[in-house]
């Protein structure tokens, strides 16, 4: 079969060019498909990548079925969703191959479709992905029973040839509902810096949106300013998603390695004459901004190069200067679009100014690779801080001059402290590796991150999956989000509390003292588990459990020496092999806060902790002799 130019697919192969490079050839036709486009097969050496096979979908067109109400009644609602459908071997189907008439007998769906080899891997997946199964679905089953419904009709060809073919329900590999625009999301960080809360915010929300809607999440590093791009922040970008949970399906894409495909997009703007190269140095462009802003004006760039003529262009050229590439913004226009959080937006393109696509040093600006990339990679919703807003308006006119599809934007409250400032070192831990080397879990992380600028009927302490099982678009607040320590320990606490032994022995592996035997690091792990927070709370247990030298906080010497030199000799008589707060009880012949207040006060030096129970069975019993007997020679034997 001739391959699809309805999709216009091989106008674009240029621009798919890096990304086939990079990947193996594929070993099945595969079909590519912008929304609601009929695309036929793709063959030979003319391939597209594994990365669009997300787009995979077809649309229903019409259907007959003679006079049956019921299923006609039944079909109406699958046409208001897309339908997937793959055959079990697309290349050698007869019926395909020959492109039949549409049969005499009308008792058929007639459809456009899009068909790909299920037997390639990323096809599959895509499958597993939208909770599809190897059978029909139930109200499909339904539908063909007693209807006579035995086939299914489809439209297959391009441009200059389109003829129909009968598909029997016994050759399709899959039949599945996928949502009308599959969801494609993207993070899309720079590495000029460690991953601070308010960009880590941004992954999780764009993560949830994607596995909230069975959808794919791309990882993009957009490390074209050489100048600030470090490895070492590239390599932490990696660690720090990873130790969130929050897996990519596509990338990292480097933007670094992609001047080959910006470049095709430069010429088509220059071709269309939608730029104009600009020689205006810092210091002019800094001076105009001045005078701007002293007249009252917002500044923008004046135009200065805008109308240079092609000599005035080359004298610029000749002497050596070397220009930006600068966007042509239209005059005289109203933009109008929706954001996903803050709703209607209007901008006005003269208030907009010319910018810049291409720096001096011919790397991308961020405008324009931001722009295209989501593009080409098929994003469909754009998830990003609120600082974004006014640059939707410059990547919308681009991506119309570029004649490429334009996601939805949605820009997520910024984060801020309990003062009410921009979120920033003051505030105490802001990057992912600070608090996970403070022992924050993960999931205590994601769960107040969950909750800062996106409200939930949900309190408890939830996984990642459960997260996108109630993470909505509509939920999403314009409101400042208040960052609070107190609210992340309380995520933390919730964490703790809900650890195995095995797991809280492996948090807290970094205090436990090295040699410690399993029943006392389990009663060790028991006594404090209650009482931390992060692993170092625990350190200060380990000292008073396990060290030799004790000190006393003031009002425990006291209560200690309130109780008397006999209560604490008899009490250390009631130590043998282990300590029992009952064998201390009866030797005592104390209960209550007469018995527990001292005893706690002597051997922690405190007056709170954890239970004394597992605390006793955690000390060993020398230990706890000889903190007792320092009680019982002199009340004042212990120093503060």
């Amino acid at each position: 079969m001739a391959p699809a130019a309805g999709a216009g697919l091989l106008r674009q192969r240029a621009a798919h060019r890096e990304w086939q490079m990079q990947e193996a050839a594929l070993p099945a036709r595969i079909a590519y498909h912008p929304a609601q486009q009929l695309v036929g097969t793709i063959g030979g050496t003319q391939r597209v990548t594994v990365r669009q096979q997300h787009a995979l979908a077809i649309q229903v067109d019409d259907h007959w079925i003679g006079e049956q109400v019921r299923a006609a009644a039944l079909l109406e609602t699958l046409l208001q969703q897309e339908i997937a459908i793959a055959v079990h071997d697309m290349a050698g189907h007869a019926a395909l191959r020959e492109l039949a008439q549409p049969p005499a007998d009308q008792r058929a769906m007639r459809i456009l479709i899009i068909v790909a080899d299920p037997g390639l891997e990323q096809v599959a997946e895509d499958i597993q992905r939208v909770r599809r199964g190897r059978a029909l679905p139930q109200e499909l089953q339904e539908l063909l029973t007693g209807s006579g419904l035995e086939c299914i009709q489809m439209q297959i060809g391009n441009e200059q040839r389109s003829q129909g073919v009968s598909l029997k329900f016994r050759d399709i590999g899959y039949i599945v509902r996928m949502s009308s625009s599959f969801v494609v999301t993207r993070f899309a960080p720079s590495p000029s810096g460690e991953l601070h809360l308010g960009n880590a915010r941004t992954a999780l929300f764009n993560w949830l949106l994607a596995r909230a809607n069975g959808g794919r999440f791309v990882l993009r590093i957009e490390d074209t300013d050489l100048e600030r791009t470090q490895e070492r922040f590239v390599a932490a970008l990696g660690t720090d998603l990873t130790w969130m949970g929050l897996a990519w399906d596509e990338g990292p894409y480097r933007q670094s390695e992609r001047a080959a495909v910006y470049a095709q997009y430069f010429e088509q703007l220059e071709r269309r004459q939608r730029v104009y190269p600009c020689f205006c140095t810092p210091l002019e462009l800094d001076l105009s901004r001045r005078t701007q802003l002293a007249a009252g004006r917002p500044p923008r760039y004046a135009g200065t190069c805008r109308e240079l003529s092609p000599a005035q262009i080359a004298l610029r050229r000749a002497e050596g200067r070397r220009p930006s590439l600068r966007f042509r913004v239209p005059l005289g226009r109203r933009m109008q679009y929706q954001d996903l959080v803050h709703g209607p937006q209007s901008f006005l393109s003269d208030d907009i100014g010319d910018f810049i696509v291409r720096r001096e040093d011919g790397t991308a600006a961020f405008f324009f690779s931001n722009a295209v990339d989501d593009a080409l990679m098929s994003v469909s919703h754009v998830l990003r801080g609120e600082d974004h807003l006014s640059n939707t308006p410059r990547q919308r006119l681009l991506l119309e001059a570029l004649e490429l599809p334009v996601p939805l934007y949605g820009h997520v409250s910024l984060l801020i402290g309990p003062d009410g400032t921009p979120l920033s070192k003051r505030h105490g831990a802001t990057t992912l590796r600070e608090l996970r080397d403070a022992g924050h879990a993960p999931e205590a992380v994601a769960n107040q991150l969950f909750r800062l600028g996106h409200s939930s009927t949900r309190n408890e302490l939830l996984s990642l999956a459960q997260m996108a099982q109630v993470f909505e678009l509509s939920h999403l607040q314009r409101a400042p989000a208040h960052f609070e320590v107190a609210q992340l320990a309380h995520w933390q606490r919730e964490w703790v509390h809900g650890l195995s032994p095995e797991q809280a022995r492996a948090w807290l592996a970094p205090v436990l003292p090295r040699g410690l035997d399993e029943t006392r690091s389990r009663a060790f792990i028991r006594a404090v588990l209650p009482n931390v927070v992060l692993p170092e709370d625990a350190r200060v247990w380990q000292q008073i459990i396990f060290g030799e030298a004790l000190s006393y906080e003031e009002p425990a010497l006291r209560a200690a020496e309130q109780a008397g030199p006999e209560f604490f000799s008899a009490a250390a008589s009631a130590v043998h092999a282990e300590a029992s707060l009952n064998d201390l009880r009866g030797a005592t012949g104390r209960k209550g806060a007469a018995f527990f207040m001292p005893l706690r006060a002597a051997l922690t030096g405190r007056l709170h902790g954890p239970e004394l129970a597992p605390l006793l069975a955690a000390m060993p019993a020398e230990r706890v002799r000889e903190r007792l007997l320092q009680f019982a020679r002199s009340p004042h034997a212990a120093d503060p």
